[in-house]
């Protein structure tokens, strides 16, 4: 018998001693863990799994790389009541507040795309842009004659990083003396 088919009763009682809306996720199939959501806690989990004899719980949040990291340990002979007691009094103590900061910052990452699809349109203006292999965006200048390829690289904290290809002289003589007057 698997930890999931071991424990899968005794977490549907936790899961009743927990409150309204929590269950375990059915569609979770691993046989040595069991996922444990709340339907009004979206993407929030709480992962339950056997180490060392004992049963460690921790949560965290689906589809992102933000982790809780709040975590408990519980003894495989607990009954579901004081598992639940263990589980809202070390782990769902400060959850809001850790969900909050989460929503934060995936706001703040839906700001930074939108600046740079903004910033990616500004510059479609002026030459072709294209995707560029682990680069922010690749460009080609649309005269024929002296066609330049590169791709610029985000820094974040230190700018962006441009490259260049195919600059004859007379363009990066060009190039400079522009640069010099930023």
């Amino acid at each position: 018998m698997n930890f999931r088919e071991q424990f899968t009763p005794l977490f549907r009682l936790v899961c009743l001693a927990l409150g309204d809306h929590w269950h375990i996720d059915s569609l979770y199939a691993c046989n040595y863990r069991i996922c444990i959501k709340n339907g009004l806690l979206k993407k929030y989990y709480l992962i339950v799994r056997k180490e060392k004899d004992r049963i460690l719980i921790s949560d965290g949040i689906a589809g992102h790389h933000y982790h809780l990291s709040n975590k408990c340990t519980v003894s495989t002979h607990r009954d579901a009541k004081s598992i639940a007691r263990d589980i809202r009094i070390k782990i769902l103590n400060h959850t809001q507040v850790k969900i909050q900061k989460y929503h934060e910052q995936l706001q703040s990452e839906q700001r930074l795309k939108e600046e740079r699809n903004v910033l990616r349109g500004v510059v479609s203006n002026v030459v072709d842009v294209h995707d560029h292999y682990g680069a922010f965006m690749g460009f080609r200048t649309r005269n024929s004659n002296n066609r330049i390829d590169g791709a610029v690289y985000d820094g974040r904290s230190s700018g962006y990083t441009v490259e260049m290809k195919n600059l004859s002289a007379e363009n990066m003589v060009k190039l400079m003396c522009f640069i010099s007057t930023l």
